[in-house]
C-alpha cells in the first residue's frame, strides 16, 4: 500500500537526509556551461536551508525570535574536475551531523546520473541569537526523534589557515548585491569576492582540488576588503582584511 503525501512528508521529517534530484540551470554555471565552485557552493547551501525548514528549524521559524543560522566554515572537494552541464540532471543529499554544543557539521554530496561523486562539502554553523548576541546551543535546536546520520563526506577537520605575507593582490568593495537577509556580505560572495580580482586567462588554467573558507567577522555595504596571498606549491592561501581585522580566510589546493 502506498504512503499518503502526509505519511511521507512525516517519514521525511523524521530522517536527517535529505536527497533531491534537480537539473542544472544557467544560475549555477560559469563561463564553461558547467555548474562552477559558486554553484556548487550555492546548492549547498540552498537545499541545507530546504531541509532545515522541513524540520521546521530553518529561517521562517528562527526569524520570529531574532534567530540565525550562521556559516562558521566551509570546505569543498572536487572528486570530478568535469562538474555537469547546463541541463543535465544531478541528485544532492545533505545532513546534518549531531551536536552537542553550539556548532554543528552539515555534510553535502553531489551525485551524476550514474551515482558517481562529483563534489563533496563540509560546513560548519552556529545560531546566532540577534537580542543576546549569543550563539544557541544547536543541539536544543533539532527535533528530538531526528534521526542522525553518520557518513562524514570529509572526514578531517578544518585546516589552520595562517597568512603572514604582506603580497596584496587586490581590494574588493562590498556592493549592496553582495548583502544577505543577515544584513552582511553573504558567504558565498567571499569567494565570488576573490575570483573577480583575477581574470579569466588566469583561471581557466587553474584546476581546483578543494577549497575551503573561514569566516571571521562579518562586513557590511561599503566595506572595503583588501586581499593577501601565501603561496606554497599548489596550495593557496588568502586572508582577507577589512576594517583592520581579518574577515575571511581561504585555502585553495590545485593540482
Amino acid at each position: 500500500m502506498s504512503l499518503s503525501k502526509l505519511e511521507k512528508l512525516e517519514k521525511l521529517e523524521k530522517l536527517g537526509k535529505l536527497e533531491k534530484e534537480f537539473m542544472v540551470l544557467p544560475a549555477y554555471a560559469d563561463y564553461t556551461g558547467r555548474m562552477g565552485i559558486f554553484g556548487f557552493l550555492n546548492a549547498c547551501m540552498d537545499i541545507a536551508t530546504e531541509h532545515a525548514e522541513m524540520l521546521h528549524i530553518g529561517y521562517s521559524t528562527l526569524k520570529p525570535e531574532n534567530k540565525y543560522w550562521i556559516v562558521v566554515k566551509n570546505k569543498l572537494v572536487f572528486d570530478s574536475y568535469v562538474l555537469p552541464e547546463i541541463g543535465e540532471m544531478v541528485k544532492l543529499e545533505t545532513w546534518p551531523e549531531k551536536s552537542r554544543g553550539i556548532k554543528c557539521n552539515r555534510y553535502c554530496r553531489l551525485l551524476d546520473g550514474k551515482g558517481n561523486v562529483l563534489a563533496r562539502s563540509k560546513t560548519l554553523w552556529t545560531i546566532s541569537n540577534l537580542t543576546t548576541g549569543r550563539p544557541e546551543r544547536v543541539e536544543l535546536i533539532y527535533p528530538s526523534d531526528l534521526e542522525f546520520i553518520d557518513d562524514a563526506t570529509i572526514e578531517e577537520d578544518f585546516s589552520n589557515i595562517v597568512v603572514s605575507s604582506d603580497n596584496k593582490v587586490g581590494e574588493y568593495i562590498v556592493k549592496s548585491t553582495d548583502v544577505d537577509a543577515g544584513n552582511h556580505m553573504n558567504n558565498v560572495k567571499y569567494l565570488m569576492a576573490l575570483h573577480s580580482l583575477y581574470d579569466l586567462d588566469c583561471i581557466k588554467n587553474i584546476k581546483i582540488r578543494s577549497i575551503e573558507v573561514q569566516y571571521k567577522v562579518p562586513v557590511h555595504e561599503k566595506d572595503k576588503i583588501s586581499f593577501y596571498l601565501d603561496k606554497d606549491n599548489n596550495t593557496f592561501n588568502f586572508k582577507g582584511v577589512s576594517n583592520d581585522k581579518e574577515c575571511v580566510l581561504i585555502k585553495a589546493v590545485c593540482e
